[in-house]
């Protein structure tokens, strides 16, 4: 037997990152077999005892990196047997150096969950925004292509609300708002989920008959707070997107728009619970954690 190393790291400029938790599997050649498997350490390393001159396929997985799917490695006693092995960030986004643009970035899979490259998308700005930097904003395509890796970068006006096609899709729209800042992944751009659900006190206290008014912070994984406003007076609103169950309609009732409005109805006490519609967003696997929020109300 020889000791192997493999020595992970990511993809990161100017200096990688080593990658600890990288589960490797190694299987025979023609990858029918798996022979054993283990996962790095802080260092980013492995080491195992494998067959003198033999070859192995191996696979890396670790979640929010991508690796090489056809990686081989031939076992030689005299030589040194140490491999280094480079981990695609999904998650890591250039920002845009404009101050008025939001760099899009990330990677596409097609339906077999692999990178899906020469993708070409195109973006439409819509009517918002009409002036950016004092200069106005003529309507266009702005088109951005895969790579061979799946990765695909454009750069897009912050606050912009543009309409999304993907070749070989064009009976499809997305329509997408661009968040104030920097940088966004392009999957939570075009399918944001809601990621922050709060509330901005736990509890309030509302005479009979009266009523009380509570702000709600609803934050999509794309940093755009709810409620924002599309193209051509749409909105989306926090009560589009919430749903709502009292404990005791007896003492409270509700309303929500943009805020969450409590009416005292008999003396009591009562919460309201709020939690995410999910099919308002697209489905995720895995599945997106499912978040609530609870208002506890005394009415006196």
């Amino acid at each position: 037997m020889i000791s192997v190393t493999f020595v992970v790291v990511d993809d990161s400029i100017p200096s990688a990152l080593e990658l600890e938790g990288v589960l490797v599997r190694i299987y025979s050649q023609d990858g029918t077999t798996l022979i054993t498997e283990a996962s790095t350490d802080v260092d980013g390393r492995l080491t195992l005892d494998l067959e003198d001159l033999t070859t192995y396929w191996v696979r890396f997985f670790k979640v929010g990196y991508a690796f090489d799917a056809k990686a081989t490695i031939s076992v030689d006693g005299g030589l040194l047997n140490s491999f280094d092995v480079v981990g695609r960030n999904l998650t890591a986004h250039v920002s845009a150096t404009d101050p008025n643009l939001c760099r899009a970035s990330g990677y596409l899979l097609n339906g077999s969950g692999v990178a899906s490259p020469n993708v070409t998308m195109y973006f439409m700005l819509t009517g918002k925004p009409r002036v950016v930097g004092g200069r106005a904003m003529l309507p266009s395509k702005v088109y951005a292509t895969t790579d061979k890796n799946g990765f695909l970068s454009v750069e897009l006006v912050r606050n912009g609300v543009y309409d999304v096609w993907a070749a070989g899709t064009d009976d499809e729209v997305y329509r997408a708002i661009v968040p104030d800042y920097p940088n966004v992944d392009i999957t939570d751009l075009l399918f944001p989920i809601v990621t922050t659900l709060e509330i901005e006190v736990p509890s309030v206290t509302t005479p009979k008959g009266d009523s009380v008014s509570v702000d709600v912070l609803a934050e999509l994984s794309s940093r755009v707070v709810i409620p924002y406003e599309l193209d051509g007076g749409d909105s989306v609103s926090l009560g589009s997107i919430l749903s709502i169950t009292v404990s005791d309609a007896a003492v409270i009732a509700y309303f929500i728009d943009n805020t969450l409005l409590v009416v005292g109805q008999a003396v009591g006490s009562a919460t309201v619970t709020l939690s995410v519609r999910t099919n308002k967003f697209a489905l995720r696997q895995p599945a997106a954690d499912t978040l609530t929020a609870v208002l506890a109300v005394t009415v006196t």
